[in-house]
């Protein structure tokens, strides 16, 4: 019982304190980070006692959670907010209270307002939104799908441009780039962002980010291709692809035709190239599976080469 009544006293004051996030910053990241805490529990008990009372059927939490980062200016205190919403829609919830978060966070337009809070605080800088751009985008992939509109939202609060610039600044980064890919890639299927991304050079970005991905992140390298196959749905876009593959010489065209699609089985290479392609590198990860060309159950370079007019060449 001590432990519940300490918990309502901690919700009651992140009620008070979301009134005015701003002048309750440091007390507001220390409650949401309490919260998050007993969230994680390793005593089932415990954490399901605390997803129930984060989790009421009127949503007055999560609310409260997005008012706070919908007013709150202070990239920390977002990070620490969206980390717990994040976690709260998990998979880890019970599968009834997560579909009653994953609603209520539909209903406040939970997405819609993390762009435009995003965006608001990008103002001074970019890196600003460091301690707070990876959880952002984590909640926003969760929502992304389940939200058909979101893609127009994101739009109107400039938040596909925010996306290309943050996926620029993150080209080189571990952590944030998968939700950044995916929201990138519910962000592609409409047919005017599409232009938009296309005219923002996000092609290049993308075949940046596909050449030096590292071999073994396939979900990432998933995702690239399919943002690829989108974006190559522009008409202006596909000859820009197609550019850029051929001043890449053929190693990339090779790639999207062999590797993700059904190209013809190529001989084995010397072995001074096998080594020389070793690395890293989502091309090194080719050759040494040049071998096993269905390694991963999707094709959508056959979109790409049909839209770019690319053909096979081999390395």
């Amino acid at each position: 019982m001590s432990n519940e009544s300490g918990l309502n006293v901690t919700l009651e004051r992140l009620a008070q304190g979301a009134n005015r996030p701003a002048d309750n910053v440091d007390l507001l990241k220390t409650l949401v980070t309490r919260l998050h805490a007993r969230l994680k529990l390793q005593d089932c008990g415990s954490r399901l006692e605390t997803l129930a009372l984060l989790a009421p059927p009127d949503g007055t939490t999560l609310t409260h959670l997005v008012r706070i980062i919908e007013l709150c200016r202070d990239p920390g205190l977002v990070g620490v907010t969206c980390s717990l919403i994040h976690d709260l829609l998990s998979p880890n919830s019970k599968g009834d209270v997560r579909q009653i978060l994953l609603q209520q966070c539909l209903s406040l337009n939970t997405a819609e307002i993390i762009f435009r809070t995003l965006k608001t605080l990008a103002v001074d800088g970019l890196p600003t939104l460091d301690p707070c751009a990876h959880p952002a985008y984590q909640v926003i992939a969760k929502l992304a799908s389940k939200d058909p509109k979101l893609a127009v939202k994101a739009r109107l609060v400039g938040g596909v441009k925010l996306t290309h610039q943050l996926l620029q600044a993150h080209m080189k980064t571990t952590v944030p780039l998968l939700p950044l890919l995916m929201v990138t890639k519910y962000l592609a299927k409409n047919s005017t962002n599409q232009m938009m991304l296309g005219r923002e050079g996000c092609v290049t970005t993308i075949v940046t980010i596909l050449t030096s991905v590292p071999k073994t992140h396939h979900a990432k390298i998933k995702f690239i291709m399919e943002i690829l196959a989108l974006l190559t749905k522009t008409t202006h876009v596909s000859p820009r692809l197609a550019a850029i593959v051929q001043s890449s010489g053929q190693r990339l065209q090779a790639l999207l035709n062999y590797f993700f699609g059904k190209g013809p089985r190529q001989p084995t290479p010397p072995a001074s190239s096998v080594r020389e392609a070793e690395n890293n590198s989502v091309h090194g990860y080719f050759v040494s599976h040049r071998q096993t060309p269905n390694k991963f159950p999707f094709t959508p370079s056959s979109t790409i080469l049909h839209n770019t007019g690319l053909t096979y060449t081999s390395l």
